[in-house]
């Protein structure tokens, strides 16, 4: 069989990734002149799993973080955009319906997980260069990377061959290789589908050249090349969530400079990171992809994380006299919980968010926060439950666990401290008061 690829007759074939099902119907649907809002909120609705990532999407651009998204409604498809949402839609359903394949050497775990990462950064980029809008910059991070896995459905064996001869599949060896094998770049073929996908040619361009943005020839910072430099910087740090821990001070040093490059400071790049990091670990929960812990990032002048523990944790970091503390709130009140998250995200801190307390001690057991603070109520795993199996850990006797509660009960209180907590409080709070809890954990971490 003749190796070389023909985009044409690929697509005659079938044998390209595409679009199926629900997803297929909301694309053709949004082609069409006055689309009906209406209509289209109700094919959304219609699929749960769906509905719930589009819902996602959606508070990420939300610009009135007080007040969460909870369901598609037609306010919610105008926030995001007709065109976002096809092709946000597109996107969660190559990822559902390709997570195998015929090609051995392709790893598939591996590729969709960082197309996601790149996703939530190209998404934080994007809001921080004001180059696009942010689902969009979402679906362009997604699809970046989307003709490697069209040459695995095209060519398994031979893709698989010349994965195992260059298992190192970046660079300019092995785009010279694919496209002396196939007759074009996995970059090229990530252009035609995206064209035929009706993606804008803005995204298309970005997409082909951010591997090499020197070669598009883009005039200097124009929204094109900053556009193109934001996928290469998302790229590369997609990579250093899925490296091993010592490529991490190499890597970390070319995202500083291409951060620099694009007029990012250092700090704000962290921010980034860290912020995509935790964003990365929900888009793993959600769409069942398998992410990796990694300590927070830091910038260059702030002292080492600590070495890891023996259970194969990073310990609970030494802070400053007035440190930034990694905290998680348990609690069902969506409100509550976003008006503490941008309190405590203003403040300088790290904040995580569980609606149960299952999946509170998950988050806590991958990221070992250094304050918890759970409602008695919390669902599945109620506070005092909670509080319990984190003292129980190695890692949970340094944590500062502050209870929740709508009564002011002493007996209540007496079991919350028999429990292991360090402070209860009523709510409903107000934010000053809650930052004054925390002084506490903060003097706990600052000392040696």
């Amino acid at each position: 069989m003749n190796d070389k690829l023909n985009f044409a007759e690929l697509k005659t074939a079938g044998v390209l990734p595409s679009p199926k099902g629900v997803a297929l119907t909301i694309m053709k649907l949004c082609q069409t002149e006055n689309v009906s809002l209406p209509e289209l909120a109700h094919i959304i609705q219609a699929d749960p799993v769906l509905a719930g990532r589009i819902i996602k999407v959606a508070n990420i651009v939300n610009p009135n973080k007080s007040r969460p998204i909870a369901s598609v409604s037609i306010d919610t498809l105008i926030l995001i955009g007709i065109h976002a949402v096809r092709q946000v839609v597109l996107g969660f359903s190559l990822i559902t319906s390709y997570r195998e394949g015929a090609c051995k050497a392709f790893d598939y775990h591996r590729y969709w997980s960082r197309s996601v990462a790149m996703a939530s950064i190209a998404q934080a980029l994007g809001a921080a260069l004001r180059v696009a809008p942010p689902a969009e910059m979402f679906t362009c991070g997604l699809l970046s990377g989307i003709g490697r896995l069209g040459m695995a459905a095209a060519r398994p064996a031979e893709y698989s061959d010349l994965l195992e001869q260059l298992p190192v599949i970046s660079g300019i060896e092995f785009t010279a290789a694919e496209i002396e094998r196939f007759g074009m770049s996995h970059n090229k073929l990530s252009a035609e589908m995206m064209t035929d996908w009706g993606i804008p040619k803005l995204f298309i361009d970005a997409v082909f050249f951010h591997e090499n943005p020197e070669n598009s020839g883009f005039a200097e910072g124009s929204r094109q090349q900053k556009l193109t430099c934001a996928l290469q910087l998302a790229a590369l740090l997609a990579d250093v969530y899925l490296a091993a821990e010592e490529a991490h001070e190499e890597l970390m040093r070319r995202v500083f400079r291409l951060a620099g490059a694009l007029n990012l400071e250092t700090g704000q790049i962290v921010n980034i990171a860290n912020q995509t990091l935790t964003e990365w670990h929900e888009w793993g929960r959600l769409l069942n992809i398998k992410t990796s812990n990694i300590a927070p990032f830091r910038t260059p002048d702030e002292a080492p994380p600590a070495a890891i523990g023996e259970n194969g944790h990073h310990p609970l970091p030494p802070a400053s006299a007035t440190p930034v503390l990694r905290i998680l709130l348990a609690d069902t009140d969506e409100t509550l919980v976003a008006l503490t998250c941008r309190e405590l995200n203003a403040a300088g801190h790290t904040v995580f968010s569980a609606k149960n307390g299952r999946q509170a001690f998950e988050i806590a057991e991958r990221e070992q926060p250094q304050v918890i603070i759970a409602d008695w109520l919390t669902p599945e795993t109620g506070a005092v439950t909670l509080c319990r199996r984190i003292r129980e850990q190695s890692w949970g006797s340094r944590v500062y666990f502050i209870m929740l509660s709508a009564l002011e009960d002493e007996y209540r209180q007496i079991e919350a401290f028999e429990a292991g907590a360090d402070a209860c409080m009523k709510k409903p709070f107000q934010p000053r008061l809650l930052n004054a809890r925390l002084l506490a954990a903060q003097r706990r971490f600052s000392k040696n």
